[in-house]
């Protein structure tokens, strides 16, 4: 049996493949969360 990461390695299936691309926001402003969460308490 083939394994998955033998499929993944195979030219066919990666032919049109592209990788995702994942955007890291580095500003997260807390204050926002804590304005959202403030009443459920």
């Amino acid at each position: 049996r083939i394994t998955i990461p033998e499929i993944l390695q195979n030219k066919w299936f990666k032919e049109g493949y592209k990788p995702p691309v994942f955007q890291e926001e580095e500003n997260i402003n807390l204050d926002d969360i804590h304005a959202a969460f403030k009443d459920s308490e």
